[in-house]
C-alpha cells in the first residue's frame, strides 16, 4: 500500500515533533500518600479551568482510600472511597503541584452525598464548559455512589470553571432521584460510570452524557442505559433531560449489554448538531461479549432516536468478523481524522481476533452528509504494516482512546496497556496515527518507561500543558508498581521537551 504525499507529510511532523522517551523523568509527587491498589491515573481528563489558555489535567483514583474526620467519633477510614487529583498547567512550565486540588467526598474539598465505602470517585472524568463562560468544567463519575440506602445506585459531581480555578465548594449533584431525570435510583446500576460532553442540541452550550451500563431494563439484568443532561447558563437547564435504552433502538433490552459503558459525541453529518456514540461492548445477539456500538443524531431538541444507526462488525462491509469477547464498543473517540469537515468515530475493540490471537483492534468509521457511513472504513491493528510492533495475545490494542491535535490535524492515539516491551510484559503502550486518505499511517510508539505490569496506555488526555502551542501526552498506568503494588501514576511527555515528569502519590 503506497501513502499519499499528504498523508506522508502528516507523519513526518508527528515524527518530528518527537515526544521523547528520555533517559530520565522528573519525579512528581501528587497529594496524599501511596497505598497498594490506589490505581492513580484510571481515568484521565483535560480543560482549562482557570480560563488562562493553558491546559490542566484532573486525574482518577477511584480505589483510593479516604479517611474522614466526624466531630465527635474521630475519623473513619473509607477503602476504595476515591479521589481525584487536579493539576494546573502554567505557561512555560507545564503541570505543576501550585493550587492542586485533592478531592474527596467527606472533606471540605468537595461537600458531597455521602462518603463511603468502594464509592470508586473518579471512576469516570470529563471536562468542558458546559455554561459557555469561557471556563471548562469538570465532571466526575461516582459509580459506586449510595443513594437514598440503595447501594452502587451511582452519582455525578460536577465543579464549574472559575478565573480561580474550580469551584471547590460548589458542586452540583446528579443521581437517578435527581429532579428531571427520568427513572430513578436503584441498588447497582452504576449511574456514572462513563461520561461525554457535546452540543446535541446546537445551542451553545454543552450537554452532558452519563452511562448507566448497569441499569436493568425490565427484566434484564445490566442491559443498560444513558441519560443526557442539557447544558444552560447555570451549568443545567431544568428540563429537557433525555434517557436512552437499547430498547427504545434496535433491540430488546439485552442481558449484560451494558449499553453505555462507553460514550463519545461527535457531529457525523456536519449538520451543527452533535451526534452521540454508544458503546455496548458487552453481549450481542447471543456473541458473548461480540459488542456494538449504537449511534443517536443530534438535532434542535437534543438526541434523537430518528436516524438512528447500529454499527457493529456483522454490519455488510464493515471491516473484521464479529467474534465472542472482541468487545466492540469497549471505547469510542470521535475527530475528524481525515480532515474531510465531516468528524469520524474510532471504535476500541481490545479483543478483536488478529492473525489468531486476542490482540485487539479499532474500527475506524467515517462521516458524511448521511452520517457515518461504511464507505472505506477501516481495521486498525498492529499487523498494518504501518502500525508499530506486532500484534501479540493480551496485548488489549484499542482498550483506550484518545485525540491529539498537532498542526491543525486529528491523530489517534491508541491505548495498548498489555503491550509487552522488549522481555518486560504488560508494560503498555500508546500508539498514534495518522488517516489521510482514509489510509494508517505510523506517526508515533511510546512507552514511557517500561516496568512489568504497570498498564501504561490505560487511559490518555492530550493538552497544551506549557503553553507552547502543542499538545503534550498524559498517559495512565494505573498498575504502576512505585513504592507499593499497583500504586499507578501519569506519564506526561512534553512536545519538544527531553524529560517528561511522571506523577506519582508520595512515598
Amino acid at each position: 500500500m503506497k501513502l499519499n504525499m499528504r498523508l506522508a507529510a502528516r507523519i513526518s511532523l508527528a515524527v518530528s515533533a518527537s515526544w521523547l522517551c528520555a533517559s530520565s523523568a522528573r519525579a512528581q509527587y501528587l497529594g496524599d500518600v501511596q497505598e497498594a491498589k490506589d490505581h492513580v491515573g484510571s481515568a484521565l481528563a483535560r480543560g482549562d479551568f482557570d480560563g488562562d489558555g493553558v491546559q490542566d489535567l484532573a486525574i482518577g483514583v477511584p480505589d483510593e482510600s479516604v479517611l474522614a474526620w466526624s466531630f465527635p467519633g474521630g475519623g473513619t477510614t473509607y477503602p476504595g472511597a476515591g479521589a481525584v487529583h487536579v493539576l494546573y498547567g502554567v505557561a512555560g512550565n507545564g503541570l505543576t503541584t501550585a493550587g492542586t486540588h485533592f478531592l474527596r467526598q467527606g472533606v471540605t474539598s468537595a461537600p458531597n452525598l455521602g462518603i463511603g465505602s468502594y464509592h470508586a470517585f473518579g471512576k469516570a472524568l470529563v471536562a468542558g464548559d458546559l455554561n459557555a463562560d469561557a471556563f471548562d468544567d469538570l465532571a466526575i463519575g461516582i459509580p459506586g455512589q449510595t443513594v437514598n440506602g440503595f447501594a452502587k445506585a451511582g452519582g455525578v459531581q460536577v465543579l464549574l470553571g472559575s478565573a480561580q480555578g474550580l469551584r471547590v465548594h460548589e458542586p452540583i449533584w446528579w443521581t437517578q432521584d435527581s429532579t428531571g431525570i427520568a427513572d430513578q435510583a436503584e441498588a447497582g446500576d452504576g449511574f456514572g460510570s462513563s461520561l461525554a460532553v457535546g452540543d446535541a442540541d446546537g445551542d451553545g452550550f454543552l450537554d452532558l452524557a452519563i452511562g448507566v451500563p448497569l441499569e436493568a431494563v425490565g427484566s434484564a439484568a445490566q442491559a443498560g442505559g444513558v441519560h443526557v443532561l442539557r447544558g444552560s447558563p447555570t451549568g443545567f437547564a431544568k428540563s429537557g433531560h433525555t434517557w436512552w435504552t437499547a430498547q427504545q433502538l434496535f433491540l430488546g433490552p439485552e442481558v449484560k449489554a451494558h449499553f453505555g459503558f462507553a460514550l463519545a459525541f461527535g457531529d457525523f453529518d456536519a449538520d451543527g448538531f452533535d451526534d452521540l456514540a454508544i458503546g455496548a461492548p458487552e453481549s450481542f445477539r447471543a456473541q458473548t461479549y461480540a459488542g456494538a456500538v449504537h449511534v443517536l443524531r443530534g438535532s434542535a431538541s437534543g438526541p434523537s432516536g430518528g436516524g438512528a444507526q447500529l454499527w457493529h462488525q456483522s454490519v455488510a462491509g464493515v471491516a473484521g468478523i464479529a467474534e465472542a469477547y472482541e468487545q466492540f464498543g469497549f471505547a469510542l473517540a470521535a475527530a475528524d481524522l481525515d480532515g474531510d469537515g465531516f468528524e469520524d468515530l474510532a471504535i476500541g475493540v481490545p479483543g478483536d481476533v488478529v492473525l489468531g490471537m486476542s490482540a485487539g483492534g479499532v474500527n475506524a468509521l467515517f462521516g458524511s452528509a448521511a452520517g457515518l457511513a461504511v464507505t472505506d472504513n477501516l481495521l486498525i491493528s498492529q499487523a498494518d504494516p504501518f502500525v508499530i510492533e506486532d500484534p501479540e495475545e493480551g496485548d488489549r490494542f484499542g482498550a483506550a482512546l484518545a485525540i491529539l491535535e498537532f498542526d491543525g490535524f486529528a491523530y489517534l492515539s491508541i491505548g495498548v496497556p498489555g503491550e509487552s516491551v522488549g522481555k518486560i510484559q504488560g508494560a503498555g503502550a500508546l500508539e498514534t496515527v495518522g488517516i489521510g486518505a482514509r489510509f494508517v499511517g505510523y506517526c508515533h510508539f511510546f512507552t514511557g518507561y517500561p516496568s512489568e505490569d504497570r498498564g501504561f496506555g490505560s487511559a490518555a488526555a492530550m493538552g497544551d500543558y506549557n503553553g507552547d502551542g502543542y499538545e503534550d501526552f498524559a498517559v495512565g498506568m494505573p498498575l504502576l508498581d512505585s513504592f507499593v503494588p499497583d500504586a499507578g501514576g501519569v506519564h506526561v511527555a512534553y512536545a519538544y521537551e527531553p524529560f517528561p515528569q511522571q506523577w506519582v502519590q508520595a512515598p
